[in-house]
């Protein structure tokens, strides 16, 4: 009788930029994963070098974490897609308001507040969703800034390393662009498990040959991190 083939050990690819790509490392870590986690950000921020011009009445919209250091903090209200972002606009020093989702959950949020003060829209280059246009048509006066560049990035030669080797690769999607990025450099050896935020991330990657491709609970880091997860025994 032969001996048993050992299960091959799941890997984990973050390609988000490195400090959320690090945060939700320890996150993953902390929830009991003890594999290789390569990270390999598939974009990286740029400053635009656009000045956000605040008056003492205006409220801010951050999409991503990645516009708050970029926005003198004030204790003025900061409207924040998810539960991360709000938690980093409070310790910058905003009295942040999360809509625990996506964009639309978020314009939803808003309208539904009716605020009659200027809203601005901090954000990078690449922004779905159209919030803007969606708060104007509201009645609402909102403007964006673009205060940062999401500059492509190719997959490092370690990542490239373990997703072109046999056993599998577990990757978490957090954006249609990000998976845009990541398909477009497959198709990889190595079998693919992906986890995207929603729908919408999840068809940039249907044409890449993956063996699995779930789509979160809900549009959270937590319901990612859960997914995650739950693939590390199945891959």
């Amino acid at each position: 009788m032969g001996l048993p083939v050992p299960k091959p050990t799941a890997s984990i690819l973050l390609t988000r930029p490195e400090a959320q790509s690090r945060s939700f490392a320890q996150q993953l870590q902390a929830h009991g994963f003890t594999g290789d986690i390569q990270i390999s950000p598939l974009f990286a921020i740029k400053p635009t070098g656009a000045a956000v011009s605040l008056n003492a009445t205006d409220q801010v919209i951050f999409t991503s974490r990645n516009a708050i250091e970029f926005v003198p903090a004030t204790h003025a209200a900061a409207w924040c897609v998810g539960e991360k972002t709000a938690e980093q606009a409070k310790r910058a020093g905003w009295s942040a308001i999360s809509a625990n989702g996506d964009v639309d959950a978020l314009a939803a949020k808003i309208v539904a507040a009716n605020p009659t003060c200027r809203l601005v829209h901090v954000r990078g280059r690449h922004s779905r969703g159209d919030l803007v246009a969606r708060l104007n048509t509201a009645g609402l006066t909102a403007i964006d800034v673009v205060v940062y560049e999401q500059v492509a990035q190719s997959l490092s030669d370690a990542a490239l390393a373990v997703l072109n080797q046999t056993d599998p690769v577990i990757v978490p999607l957090f954006s249609p662009r990000t998976a845009r990025l990541f398909a477009d450099q497959g198709p990889f050896r190595a079998p693919i498990h992906c986890v995207a935020m929603s729908d919408a991330v999840a068809q940039e990657v249907r044409d890449l040959p993956v063996q699995t491709l779930r789509i979160a609970a809900d549009p959270t880091a937590k319901s990612i991190r859960k997914g995650v997860l739950s693939l590390v025994d199945a891959a």
